[in-house]
């Protein structure tokens, strides 16, 4: 997990300059994340009808199981930075939620 968050730290700052943030406003920035992660879970959704086979059969040609995980992999990225953005500490919510679930269902 550290490794990922610290790759997350590394796409807003350094790599950011060039590609994902081009404006000093927090509230655009957060707007662009927010909306890239949007085209991202369109695209898994995309990724996941090709999965199963629910699309066309010339579409069904076009799937790939790389493109599949590299999809996974960007929603969980873009939802990163997000909370990085919004000063949202992503491990603590995870560790928080997870909790949660287990209290509800009754597993310890």
């Amino acid at each position: 997990m550290k490794e990922l968050l610290e790759f997350a730290d590394w796409t807003l700052t350094d790599l950011g300059k060039w590609t994902f943030h081009r404006d000093e406003d927090i509230t655009k920035r957060i707007f662009a994340q927010a909306m890239k992660l949007s085209e991202e879970v369109w695209e898994l959704s995309s990724e996941i009808l090709w999965h199963t086979g629910f699309v066309r059969q010339e579409k069904l040609a076009r799937y790939s199981p790389e493109s599949l995980t590299d999809e996974f992999a960007d929603v969980i990225l873009v939802t990163i930075r997000l909370a990085k953005l919004m000063n949202v500490d992503i491990e603590s919510a995870l560790k928080n939620k997870m909790e949660k679930i287990k209290q509800r269902s009754d597993v310890r």
